[in-house]
């Protein structure tokens, strides 16, 4: 019971988090054992496409991938100009950074599709965001590589 409550609120309600974690597949004896704290892919992942709603940046889930441990890979079509392709990674510091693939080129739309389908063939739990943004900025945090 909470203070000031006369009734019992289900962890869903008193942490969303919780709630969120046991959909996809992260029981309360999982949470226990996981030796990593950072959140799982699914929350990350919706959390950054609702700031970039917010924001007014076109940005489109393309794949779901696995909710607790997908990689996330990003496609940013910069238009006409073409798109440039990263991974989500960490730097030696543990902090998020980007890996840009393709030699770090922009690319025709098709090129960089086949590209992305040749890596979810190699990684099923991948997630996949495409960000339009003529100048190749984005709203995700970290360096690029």
């Amino acid at each position: 019971m909470r203070p000031g409550c006369n009734f019992a609120l289900p962890d869903s309600l008193v942490n969303p988090f919780l709630g969120a974690l046991g959909r996809h597949g992260l029981g309360s004896r999982d949470r226990e054992e996981t030796t990593d704290d950072r959140i799982p892919t699914a929350i990350w992942v919706m959390a950054h496409l609702r700031r970039c709603s917010a924001a007014g940046i076109p940005a489109t889930l393309v794949r779901r991938g696995d909710a607790s441990g997908g990689s996330v890979l990003l496609k940013l079509n910069q238009l006409d100009l073409g798109c440039r392709v990263l991974t989500r990674t960490r730097d030696l510091e543990g902090r998020p950074a980007w890996l840009a693939a393709l030699n770090g080129h922009l690319v025709p739309e098709a090129e960089a599709d086949a590209y992305i389908g040749r890596a979810v063939q190699r990684d099923p739990d991948l997630w996949v965001v495409e960000v339009e943004d003529r100048d190749g900025e984005h709203p995700f945090e970290g360096k690029m590589f």
